[in-house]
């Protein structure tokens, strides 16, 4: 939600990593248009997403968008910010924050990679506590991304990032994502 995180956030890149960091803006059909949606602690107004990404080369910036009209996304994403899609983020969870089913997840991702050009990633459910739900994954899938909001937030009505939850989560992804089992 604001440039201040993202800053809090890139800190935790480990020097020399080959990882980015993804700098993920929520965006709907509703707050693309200017209007409100259910969720203002997560979903920034249209005109302040440009405040939030970052020309850094440790970052991808990316929309993470949300329809209540899937039949037509993709002629909503081309219309509103999308000239090609690059990559696939799959949330099973439907973004629930439930976390996701390593066997499902790669059903999906190993349908993804038949597009050699499309990058892959996961979310639901991921956080500090879960991050063991990689290790199949990422064995399988060296190249995943991952994806995590729900858990590193505080309780509604603030829906605030909680900063040590996100270094927490961060601190033990890296390590992960190269390879390393948090059980070792």
């Amino acid at each position: 939600m604001s440039s201040a995180e993202v800053n809090e956030a890139l800190a935790m890149v480990p020097a020399g990593s080959t990882r980015r960091l993804m700098v993920g803006v929520l965006a709907s059909s509703k707050t693309l248009a200017g209007q409100h949606n259910k969720w203002p602690g997560r979903y920034p107004k249209r005109e302040a997403i440009a405040s939030i990404l970052t020309n850094d080369a440790r970052a991808l910036n990316l929309v993470h968008y949300s329809t209540d009209r899937p039949e037509t996304l993709f002629t909503q994403l081309v219309g509103a910010h999308l000239p090609m899609i690059d990559a696939i983020l799959v949330d099973s969870s439907g973004g629930k924050g439930k976390p996701f089913d390593a066997v499902k997840g790669a059903e999906y991702l190993r349908a993804a990679r038949k597009h050699p050009t499309l990058g892959i990633g996961i979310a639901g459910g991921l956080g500090p506590e879960t991050l063991h739900l990689l290790d199949p994954l990422v064995k399988e899938f060296p190249e995943l991304s991952i994806d995590a909001e729900g858990r590193l937030r505080t309780r509604m009505p603030e829906d605030a990032l909680r900063l040590d939850a996100m270094r927490t989560y961060l601190e033990d992804a890296f390590p992960i994502l190269a390879g390393k089992s948090l059980n070792n």
